[in-house]
């Protein structure tokens, strides 16, 4: 990989570390708006659980996946393809389930604005997109040594 690219890279991974790392202090601070979300849920909801394990999870495939990431970035071959495809597939479901806050966010954005909504979706999608390129390129693509 050129030296710029590697760069580029670098620095996205530094971003999506933040994000992870924001993603997690959220979840887990007591003053944050997603914490409270999960104590109203806890009280209010017989099935508090699963959104709740759903959530953790998805954080947790997140914090991992930059593990991946970095390993594609400097082309480090570490254990098997089909230990990083079961992972990268499980954080793809995590992913899919594990936002039951910002879910019921983007419906209220949704009521008020949907042109909104929508804006708000993508610009929450589009940072994990070449985190997902290049875990999936280094689970499914990596060259044989």
């Amino acid at each position: 990989m050129p030296l710029k690219t590697r760069w580029i890279w670098e620095g996205y991974l530094v971003l999506i570390i933040a994000l992870a790392a924001g993603k997690a202090y959220n979840f887990f601070s007591p003053r944050s708006p997603q914490h409270l979300y999960f104590q109203i849920l806890y009280y209010f909801h017989p099935l508090f659980f699963i959104p709740y394990f759903l959530t953790l999870a998805q954080i947790l495939f997140n914090i991992l996946h930059c593990l991946p990431l970095a390993l594609y970035i400097y082309r480090i071959p570490l254990s098997q393809p089909q230990v990083w495809k079961c992972l990268f597939m499980l954080r793809v479901i995590f992913d899919l389930t594990g936002h039951p806050y910002e879910m019921n966010t983007l419906v209220s954005i949704y009521h008020a604005d949907p042109p909104i909504c929508l804006l708000t979706l993508l610009l929450a999608v589009f940072p994990s997109i070449p985190s997902y390129w290049a875990c999936w390129r280094y689970a499914f693509r990596r060259e044989k040594p």
